[in-house]
């Protein structure tokens, strides 16, 4: 039968688009998925262990908040253009383990060698390189998570909850470890973990099944993609959303420090909020099938608006450990929201350019972050928060423009009509 020679090829249905597809989506395979919680596992865990830190390091070694900025812009300005690149490559040749094998090998070359210079124009140099190569990992990885869960998209929180896990493990023991024997040691630490999470690369399968579609070109289905109006305000809205949310990644760690925080108060401030990220990931899929996702995302939306308000008044560092209690329904509703958002209307044969996209918007919004909260940092102190609180404002009125059927329960994708040989 049909079903039959489809499975015995490879061709699950759980990748394979619902219209016109007479035969219910096939579970996703729980013994893939292990290897890729185990990969969110490893993979925030050395962001948790690094990038946390990293604006410290930098503030420590004598870069002004300015510089700080820019470097900070950098490497969101390359992913712009590398995330759906790799996004594309991983679509277009259907292959998974090689890319991932590559990109994760590359970073850790050039994260040692970022180790070994304090000049900021070295520096500069190998944040682009180290950026075309680690920040697609978040596209491939969420991309391959998506083909894995076929229809259940709504599951994705689930998988995701185990970076959460790994990005309390390091956050948390780094800030004491670093105070005790100094910020040099993020490097080492970083390499190590991504060291363990390149040895679990060898468990993804070489390629992703094919779907075959009767799209007669490949950039035509984009271009399709790109104009439809739904994409066009959801882009602009996490454009405005990703600035918001960078501030706070990399800023409140070099603000809390300015104010007499330690790195150890750092360290538990991000592993609190990661801590309470998880149970609401494990929530997510429900929510989002009883709410629909444009809903969770708005309340997202206000989790952070929250926080940074939070962020604006506080004068003790402290302090922001109510900011985030916040983290659960924030950035928890947020990530998972947003990326079954994309999955929503999105074809199933576009699904890693498509992540690729929506990471790129993350990185747009933590370019201009580094050009704009940069400078407020250092000219108005915790008055850049507010700022981008109003940012957040923005962002839900632009979400609000989204047609009435995009991001709610059941909601279709692009019509895109299979062709299943056998």
């Amino acid at each position: 039968m049909m079903h039959e020679g489809c499975q015995e090829r490879g061709l699950h249905n759980d990748i394979i688009p619902h219209v016109n597809n007479p035969y219910p989506p096939l579970a996703p395979d729980p013994r893939r998925l292990v290897v890729v919680k185990a990969l969110y596992f490893l993979y925030f865990a050395a962001v948790g262990g690094f990038f946390y830190y990293l604006y410290i390091y930098y503030n420590q070694i004598g870069l002004t908040s300015a510089q700080i900025g820019i470097l900070s812009s950098v490497g969101p300005l390359i992913a712009i253009l590398s995330s759906p690149l790799w996004g594309w490559l991983s679509d277009h040749f259907s292959i998974t383990r090689p890319l991932f094998i590559f990109a994760a090998a590359a970073g850790i070359g050039l994260t040692y060698l970022l180790g070994t210079t304090v000049q900021f124009g070295s520096i500069m140099i190998l944040t682009i390189l180290t950026a075309f190569f680690t920040n697609p990992l978040t596209t491939l990885l969420d991309s391959t998570t998506l083909v894995m869960l076929g229809e259940r998209r709504d599951l994705y929180g689930q998988q995701r909850l185990w970076g959460s896990a790994g990005y309390i493990v390091t956050s948390l023991s780094f800030g004491y470890f670093l105070t005790a024997y100094g910020m040099h040691w993020i490097f080492p630490g970083y390499i190590l973990i991504m060291g363990l999470y390149l040895l679990v690369c060898f468990g993804l399968p070489v390629r992703r099944p094919k779907v075959v579609t009767s799209t007669a070109k490949f950039d035509k289905g984009i271009f399709q993609l790109l104009r439809q109006r739904n994409w066009i305000f959801f882009t602009a809205s996490m454009i405005f959303m990703a600035v918001a949310m960078a501030s706070i990644i990399a800023f409140l760690g070099v603000y809390m420090v300015r104010l007499g925080g330690s790195n150890g108060l750092v360290g538990t401030v991000g592993a609190l909020g990661a801590l309470i990220e998880i149970p609401f990931m494990y929530l997510g899929s429900r929510l989002i099938r009883r709410f629909g996702t444009k809903t969770m995302l708005l309340v997202g939306y206000g989790g952070y608006f929250l926080r940074l308000l939070v962020y604006s008044v506080m004068r003790v560092p402290a302090w922001a450990f109510f900011g985030s209690v916040t983290n659960g329904f924030s950035y928890s509703f947020m990530q998972t929201s947003s990326v079954a958002f994309v999955d929503e209307i999105t074809p199933a044969r576009w699904k890693g350019t498509a992540m690729g996209l929506y990471n790129a918007t993350y990185s747009m919004g933590g370019m201009i972050n580094g050009v704009l909260n940069g400078f407020l940092l250092d000219a108005i102190g915790g008055g850049m928060f507010l700022v981008n609180a109003g940012l957040l404002v923005v962002a839900a009125v632009l979400l609000s423009f989204t047609g009435s059927k995009a991001g709610q329960p059941g909601a279709g994708q692009i019509e895109e009509k299979p062709l299943i040989a056998g």
